[in-house]
């Protein structure tokens, strides 16, 4: 039987991609996780996962919000699309993603696999 994880479990973790909270990320990937970002390349490995996020700059920003518009799950699958404002580099940005989710059913729906399309939203 598949395992499924909430929308407020997706919600989750795009927060913590916002605020930067790896250790909810460690928690809730798997060792041999692999995010795949169209157009920038593949990392692989929990430990690369956590480093990278680290480096996206978006952590502890106050002012940074969130919007999902759409969670759309099937089996071991789940798609978030969304919007995400922060601050890197000084500067305000808004991205538009959506990010495509494979849960390990072994390892009780820890996130086995992530690709994400993103995009900057320019005024």
């Amino acid at each position: 039987m598949a395992i499924m994880k909430t929308r407020d479990f997706f919600e989750q973790v795009n927060q913590a991609f916002l605020d930067n909270d790896t250790s909810f990320i460690k928690e809730n990937v798997t060792e041999d996780v692999v995010w795949t970002m169209a157009g920038e390349g593949v990392i692989r490995g929990k430990t690369a996962f956590v480093e990278f996020m680290e480096k996206m700059g978006m952590g502890d920003d106050r002012d940074g919000t969130l919007t999902i518009d759409n969670i759309i799950t099937e089996g071991p699958q789940t798609a978030v699309i969304g919007k995400m404002t922060g601050t890197m580099e000084g500067v305000m940005k808004t991205y538009l993603y959506c990010d495509i989710y494979l849960l390990d059913e072994q390892q009780n729906g820890k996130i086995k696999e992530l690709t994400s399309f993103v995009t900057e939203m320019k005024e």
